[in-house]
């Protein structure tokens, strides 16, 4: 998974998860602009998957969790995380919004206006990480993905002359409306608007891979566990991590509490 090295100054968004009524109670994650103090975007946990929060039910999200509680001006106090890039899924959700209603929806490789934008480059990088002491090669990995020192290295990480892909912003459009994904075409230089609906299609390729990702730890998880492997407490570890990672690559909130805890409690 590409990560991208966060900005300067300081962070623009705080996000999180929010329990909402909805005529019954709902678990949301969402996003507030710090420095507009409004709530960008939001989606709501339907028991399988997130979908977004539009509309009046946004609208009312946003009387909660700005006119009433004001978590804007103090996010720590709900929990709220700061961050400086605004995750993928609010700017989908954020375009899904207005959709209907937007009509340029495809701007121009290069724009003759004078404007200015925000280009976020997703690119490859190598990282090396030095582990002392592993079991085996999964165990090895399991120990560089969890380096406390790893967002260092990442920040002076080599940069493997990869792109894949770019997500542009418009510098004003607070509500993320003209913001595109692009990916590379097929000639040097070219980039392809990615549109909305090829999005959808790609969350849903995902979701069904992930899945299948899913469906296959659980029958090695098994297997492991009915030849005894599972006794030994390296390889337990990682595979707590693994099926921690699919937990929160899935977006369910309470299989990744599960999954954190399992690891807490092996890791006391």
């Amino acid at each position: 998974m590409t990560k991208q090295n966060a900005t300067s100054g300081q962070p623009k968004y705080a996000l999180g998860h929010w329990m909402h009524l909805f005529g019954v109670g709902i678990h949301c994650r969402l996003v507030i602009d710090l420095e507009q103090s409004k709530l960008v975007a939001a989606q709501e946990w339907t028991g399988i998957k997130f979908e977004d929060v539009l509309g009046s039910r946004l609208k009312d999200l946003a009387e909660s969790v700005i006119e009433v509680n004001e978590a804007h001006k103090n996010p720590d106090e709900w929990e709220l995380d700061r961050v400086r890039i605004l995750p993928f899924w609010a700017r989908q959700s954020a375009t899904a919004a207005t959709e209907d209603s937007q009509d340029d929806t495809k701007p121009s490789q290069r724009d003759s206006g004078n404007k200015s934008f925000r280009v976020h480059l997703y690119v490859l990088t190598r990282v090396p990480v030095e582990v002392a002491n592993a079991s085996s090669q999964v165990d090895a990995i399991a120990q560089a993905v969890d380096a406390p020192d790893l967002y260092e290295a990442v920040k002076t990480s080599e940069y493997a002359e990869e792109i894949h892909s770019a997500l542009v912003d418009e510098v004003g459009d607070a509500e993320f409306t003209r913001t595109q994904h692009y990916q590379p075409g097929q000639e040097d230089g070219e980039w392809v608007v990615e549109s909305f609906a090829t999005q959808k299609e790609r969350q849903a390729a995902a979701t069904d891979a992930l899945t299948k990702v899913d469906a296959a730890f659980e029958s090695v998880n098994s297997l492991l566990d009915a030849s005894g492997a599972l006794d030994s407490e390296p390889l337990q570890k990682a595979v707590y991590q693994l099926r921690l990672e699919i937990a929160r690559a899935s977006g369910d909130p309470e299989r990744t509490k599960a999954a954190q805890l399992s690891l807490q409690e092996l890791s006391a």
